[in-house]
């Protein structure tokens, strides 16, 4: 009915014949425009909704015109990425350059570049300009077909350059309405009252629209000035209310959820049989071998795979897609009697998950929530139970669970929150000793490093995917982390394998020696022991933050440094390793503490370094960068070790 109700032809586009000028308009810059690397001063969008060949498609229209002023800015455009993933037809794909004199040089679909991969296939296509100029003009004009995005999309409003004007429009037949929701100050879009006659046209006309400055560590196209939008009603058959979770949770029940084929369950019971859980530990115990299993006998394929959700063909050709990981799951703890919920949710640094407004574009990715446990399970590769990765944590999803209303089953969602994983799972801890070697010229150092959780995802669940030359190459990386230019002479390691995950923390201990953290002065003697913590990040921020804190995940970091003094040497600034930055309280979030005692002729250090939320506002920033600030101060001292007079 929704397609038989659209336009009848491509040839009633509203913009027919739409084209750049074909003598370019003057725009004036103000003396702080001038400033500016670059300044958009035109930059429309247009999408128009109609029927081709009984298939719902769109026309979308984009038109830039950007001034370059200065290096910085040619440099950034003098290569015009082309963006056209899943078109249908481009029908034109053009450029130009204007130049301070006037000159104008045009560039058509036949100047294209491309650049290609080793198989030879085609990454990307662009413009390449060539002879800009500081106060050149490079204008580009696109107008493409694609599939209709009914469900759910976004246009940003807001980016890193300067728009001087910008305007985005949808067209549709004059009965079809898109529901709306602008976030971040966007504004909401306007009803053009003096449409063309069977067209509703509803559009949003900005001015002087200034960049979003990018802080580190912010989620920061998630905090741009945006619209959602979504087609929401039809007033020819009087049907509104389309694409809303309820839909969703009613589509992926039946998809998902459904009973099994005979052949499927008896698939799935010999599989289970395979997998000898009866020797498992617990029931997370199981969810792990059986996650383990999945991931590393089974290929989850990016591309569409036929019957790749079906069971008795995934267990036989161990080949699935993403949604068939999840069937293959789900039944699975069904079989083990084991709760459970799906999860759909998207990456908190492109968006937040909305409840007031509902569309399929917050529904992306996929997560198993275990009830029982409050752990997630992930599809991908290298994350593993109860880590799922980071952007879908902090974040909303809508929960999917079965229930059954007499005996019928039928499925129930829910907006939820899904919660980090506490710091305390995502430990990095060190024991270091420390002495000089007798000829004074290096330190050895025996260190024993131990990670849990998400500091140890990176080095512990790829261990059984590695030939063992990678293997050696990661496990020297996890121990050389206070000094990469050293040379491990002894190192072993302890629950290096993807099993251990969640279960043993990932232990490397090691022996060598590090010329970097020593040196001499006269008759002194420089030991840089701030670099026995490992590398730190420093925040200095010059200019007033704009954007909430975003981290992917809590996290604690311990370490004990053990430094023997050489006979007839004494330390004398070991006061500086006396350090308690507690913005938020001895209780608080965040902190960094360290404290030493003298031992007779071995100095302890302990230090401790912990963050347990990942967000903080704007306005308690200088609370996050005085912590990691602290620990980047105390990466920088040096004690100095002076020969005795006596």
């Amino acid at each position: 009915m929704l397609l038989q109700s659209l336009i009848a032809s491509a040839q009633d586009f509203y913009y027919k014949g739409y084209d750049w000028e074909k003598t370019p308009e003057k725009s004036e810059l103000t003396e702080e425009e001038k400033k500016l690397d670059e300044v958009f001063l035109k930059r429309r969008d247009c999408i128009q909704l109609f029927l081709m060949n009984n298939n719902a498609v769109e026309y979308r229209l984009a038109h830039k015109i950007i001034q370059l002023n200065t290096d910085k800015g040619i440099e950034r455009f003098n290569k015009y990425y082309l963006n056209s993933a899943g078109e249908i037809r481009m029908e034109y794909q053009k450029a130009r350059v204007i130049k301070p004199n006037g000159d104008i040089i045009v560039q058509n679909s036949s100047d294209i570049k491309e650049a290609k991969d080793e198989n030879g296939d085609v990454e990307y296509r662009y413009f390449a300009f060539e002879g800009i100029e500081k106060g050149s003009i490079i204008e580009i004009l696109e107008l493409g077909l694609y599939p209709a995005r009914f469900t759910g999309s976004s246009v940003k409003l807001q980016g890193s350059s300067y728009y001087k004007n910008l305007d985005f429009e949808i067209i549709t037949p004059s009965h079809l309405v898109y529901a709306s929701y602008p976030v971040n100050g966007a504004p909401d879009f306007v009803v053009d009252t003096t449409a063309k006659e069977d067209f509703r046209r509803v559009y949003i006309h900005m001015e002087n629209v200034k960049p979003l400055k990018k802080d580190e560590w912010a989620a920061y196209d998630a905090n741009l000035q945006k619209v959602y939008f979504k087609l929401d009603k039809n007033l020819a058959t009087r049907k509104a209310n389309f694409y809303t979770y309820g839909d969703v949770t009613h589509s992926i029940h039946k998809a998902l959820f459904d009973p099994l084929t005979k052949k499927e369950t008896a698939k799935l019971k010999k599989f289970i049989k395979s997998l000898d859980l009866q020797n498992a530990k617990d029931n997370e115990d199981k969810i792990r071998k059986v996650e383990n299993e999945i991931k590393k006998g089974y290929l989850i394929a990016e591309q569409r795979v036929e019957n790749g959700t079906n069971l008795d063909f995934i267990l036989s050709n161990k080949i699935m897609t993403t949604q068939g990981f999840f069937k293959l799951f789900i039944n699975v703890l069904k079989e083990l009697n084991q709760p459970y919920e799906l999860v759909l949710t998207c990456d908190r640094y492109e968006d937040k998950f909305l409840t007031k407004y509902e569309a399929y574009n917050f529904l992306n990715d996929y997560l198993i929530y275990l009830p029982d446990f409050n752990k997630y399970i992930s599809e991908e590769l290298m994350n593993r139970y109860g880590f799922p990765p980071e952007e879908f944590t902090y974040q909303k999803g809508l929960f999917i669970r079965e229930i059954r209303i007499q005996d019928i089953p039928t499925g129930v969602g829910e907006v939820k929150d899904i919660a980090i994983v506490p710091a305390e799972f995502s430990v990095d801890k060190m024991n270091v000793k420390c002495s000089l070697t007798e000829n004074k010229e290096e330190v050895a150092i025996d260190m024993e490093r131990i990670a849990t959780g998400y500091k140890a995802l990176p080095y512990q669940v790829v261990m059984d995917y590695l030939i063992e030359d990678q293997k050696k190459e990661i496990r020297e990386q996890f121990l050389k982390y206070i000094d990469d230019a050293a040379i491990v002479e002894e190192m072993n390691f302890e629950n290096d394998n993807t099993a251990s995950f969640g279960v043993e923390p990932f232990i490397g201990k090691g022996h060598f020696k590090s010329k970097k953290m020593l040196e001499k002065a006269g008759d002194k003697l420089l030991l840089k022991a701030g670099l026995l913590i490992g590398p730190q990040s420093e925040l200095y921020d010059r200019d007033e933050r704009v954007l909430p804190v975003e981290t992917p995940h809590a996290r604690v970091y311990e370490r004990t440094i053990e430094i023997t003094i050489p006979e007839n040497y004494e330390m004398k600034n070991t006061s500086e390793l006396d350090i308690s930055v507690l913005p938020f309280g001895q209780d608080g979030s965040i902190g960094f503490v360290s404290s030493y005692v003298l031992e007779g002729a071995v100095l302890k250090v302990t230090v401790k370094e912990w963050y347990d939320s990942v967000y903080f506002e704007a306005k308690d920033y200088k609370s996050y960068e005085s912590v990691i600030n602290a620990a980047a101060n105390f990466n920088k001292i040096t004690l100095i070790l002076q020969k005795n007079s006596n």
